[in-house]
């Protein structure tokens, strides 16, 4: 009996989320100068795959040492001693900053620290048709965003912030995606396509 009914799945607060001056956040974080890719969520590992969240992040930074990209980490969980150990092993610990879970109020402020967002799903049925409230987020801050093309972020994304992947775990993704962050590193226009 309830009529005019909208469903929107996901959504952020825009008197919260907006861009904000982050140069004194960078400095404190030791990101001066740095080309900042960043990851917001729970970091999980699998052992069986060798990864989680952040590890193409992480894998990626080791096809892009020949430039000051950093990548940011914000959030917690059991993948974050993972991924320190992988940049840690590729001589990148240096370039892996996290930072754990901050308060809603301040996130915000962490995702201003951001110059490219990542948000890779892996290409499968839960993907499919998974929405996430990060894209919202990431998307209200004014950054471009770097999504693997699987369900919604292939929706609403254009072409060239979409990254191929294949299958339930694609070991040929951090390449890609390193490919396309020195793309996006080299584009003097970027902060106008965010």
């Amino acid at each position: 009996g309830v009529g005019n009914t909208c469903v929107i799945p996901d959504g952020v607060d825009l008197s919260l989320f907006r861009s904000q001056n982050a140069s004194e956040l960078r400095l404190k974080l030791g990101l001066e100068g740095a080309f900042v890719v960043g990851i917001q969520g729970n970091f999980t590992w699998s052992p069986e795959l060798g990864g989680g969240l952040g590890w193409e992040a992480v894998t990626a930074l080791t096809h892009l040492t020949d430039l000051p990209i950093h990548v940011l980490l914000i959030g917690e969980g059991p993948g974050i001693v993972e991924l320190r150990a992988l940049a840690s092993e590729a001589g990148l610990a240096d370039r892996l900053h996290t930072i754990g879970r901050v308060s809603i109020d301040a996130l915000p402020s962490y995702l201003s620290v951001c110059d490219v967002f990542l948000l890779t799903q892996t290409n499968d049925p839960s993907s499919w048709i998974r929405t996430t409230g990060k894209l919202p987020g990431y998307l209200a801050i004014g950054r471009p965003v770097l999504a693997s093309q699987v369900g919604t972020a292939s929706e609403l994304l254009p072409a060239d912030m979409l990254i191929e992947y294949n299958g339930e775990w694609d070991l040929a993704y951090p390449q890609r995606l390193a490919d396309r962050i020195r793309s996006w590193y080299r584009d003097e226009n970027r902060q106008d396509k965010g």
